[in-house]
């Protein structure tokens, strides 16, 4: 069964709630709190791709469906981000990749499994070249902290259209 508008908009609403709750910790130095948070907030970002709430029971399709996908996606990738730029305050830059690396895994996924309508890829396409850039900004001002670390590969990006 496909979710309705309403749950779609409950899920990205309850997601945003959260995630402004933990970066209100995470500016506040409660970084216990913050971690809590968008811990939570993943689980519930990662529950919207998996359900695909853009994939909506509604006759008002198009533009809602792609603004909930694009949300949905946005919720996944700013909450790895969040962890990961905690992380690192933690001083654990290997959690921070990891985090990162989920979030790409994640999107490569999504743009590998052939579900995807041309507008749908086009945004996901999108997100995950944005994503790809941050990591390795990510990787190349932090590779210096972590000389021991294992050292993190990356699937090949898919190929688009």
């Amino acid at each position: 069964m496909f979710p309705t508008l309403s749950s779609s908009i409950s899920y990205l609403s309850e997601w945003e709630d959260i995630i402004d709750e933990g970066n209100v910790a995470y500016e506040c130095l409660q970084n216990e709190e913050a971690l809590a948070l968008y811990q939570k907030a993943l689980v519930l970002a990662q529950d919207m791709v998996a359900r695909k709430l853009w994939l909506i029971d509604s006759e008002t399709v198009g533009y809602v469906m792609l603004k909930i996908f694009e949300s949905s996606l946005a919720a996944l990738i700013v909450t790895h981000n969040n962890l990961a730029n905690l992380y690192i305050r933690l001083g654990d830059i290997e959690m921070a990749k990891v985090s990162l690396l989920r979030s790409h895994t994640a999107m490569f996924q999504l743009l590998t499994e052939g579900s995807l309508n041309k507008e749908m890829l086009s945004i996901a396409e999108r997100h995950y070249l944005r994503l790809q850039e941050d990591m390795i900004i990510f990787l190349h001002e932090n590779s210096s902290s972590s000389e021991n670390a294992p050292s993190l590969s990356f699937p090949p990006p898919p190929m688009f259209h």
